[in-house]
């Protein structure tokens, strides 16, 4: 996957109204929103789309747009997009994901680099280099690892920093986790939970209730247990002691994707959004309702670092739109 960092002049593409929505405001509403028609699909749950937004009346969100990346102004309140900006980076969309904790810096992934790049001043920074895959990054923005490739793009093994693990098994993804202590490593349907701090290793396999499809908290990772007695099982393991909690099951073989907050947890289900408490309690439900269940097009919603909204695009008449919801 290749981009290329434009200028980013203000062009045909940028829409400034005269005067901001806030100055009027609407009557707020808590229903999803269409944010933008016939975009490229967002990337997996566990990518955030949505920047800290903290003490501003504004969000951001990052979102491909035939294959360019734009960011979205949004009010908070209104939910009505104040801004586009085409950053004139060519990419997907695919993988790309904002900083927990820096507003302004978003991630963007290719098979040779990773950039840290600031969207306000188009300072761009190396934090990855080399033949890599499938970033992901601590919430303080330390730790970052990445799946390694050969010349033939095989995933031959597992990066964190300048730290590289050799694969032992049918090799899927690597994910930090948001403290930047664990690494958990998914091969043969089997869970590697490596400390990166003291090289201590841990298995959790299949039957055990390895996670596939996952998110990470602080020393926790959450996904789905696929032999569990509960159908569609989301499950969190402390990556410290490894201890399993059933936190909540959707009633159906399929629990989905989960994306995680220090707020809460949100699973994208088949056919809606279930945002649950840490503890496993369902407080809301959005449904969905996107016109295929294809893989490529099935909705895999991420909540912002405050737990505050969630963005998805769902596919509708051959089309992929962006919603936006204030949980």
């Amino acid at each position: 996957m290749s981009f290329f960092l434009g200028r980013g002049r203000k062009n045909k593409h940028e829409r400034t109204p005269p005067s901001p929505i806030d100055m009027q405001p609407e009557p707020t509403t808590n229903g999803p929103v269409v944010i933008l028609n016939d975009c490229n699909p967002i990337g997996m749950s566990y990518w955030r789309n949505i920047n800290n937004h903290s003490n501003s009346q504004f969000l951001k969100v990052a979102i491909s747009v035939k294959n360019e990346i734009h960011i979205l102004l949004i009010s908070k309140n209104t939910l009505q997009v104040i801004q586009d900006r085409n950053l004139e980076i060519s990419h997907t969309g695919e993988g790309i994901y904002f900083s927990a904790s820096a507003p302004e810096a978003l991630y963007i992934p290719s098979e040779h680099q990773l950039i840290r790049l600031n969207i306000s001043t188009l300072e761009k920074e190396v934090i990855l280099e080399g033949h890599y895959k499938q970033y992901h990054s601590s919430w303080d923005d330390t730790k970052h690892s990445a799946s390694v490739l050969n010349d033939n793009g095989e995933i031959i093994g597992w990066q964190v920093n300048d730290k590289f693990f050799e694969r032992k098994g049918n090799p899927d993804e690597c994910q930090i986790d948001k403290s930047g202590r664990y690494l958990i490593i998914k091969e043969d349907d089997s869970n590697r939970i490596l400390d990166i701090t003291t090289n201590w290793e841990e298995f959790i396999s299949n039957q055990d209730g390895a996670v596939g499809h996952s998110d990470t908290g602080f020393e926790i990772v959450y996904g789905e247990d696929d032999f569990n007695s509960l159908p569609g099982a989301l499950v969190e393991w402390n990556l410290s002691n490894l201890e399993k909690i059933t936190r909540y099951s959707t009633g159906i073989w399929n629990m989905g994707y989960v994306s995680y907050s220090p707020k809460g947890l949100l699973v994208s289900t088949p056919s809606d959004l279930r945002w649950l408490d840490l503890s496993g309690n369902l407080i809301r439900t959005i449904e969905t309702h996107s016109d295929t269940s294809d893989y490529h097009a099935r909705v895999k919603a991420n909540v912002c670092p405050l737990g505050e909204f969630a963005v998805w695009t769902e596919m509708n008449n051959g089309i992929f739109n962006a919603y936006l919801v204030r949980l």
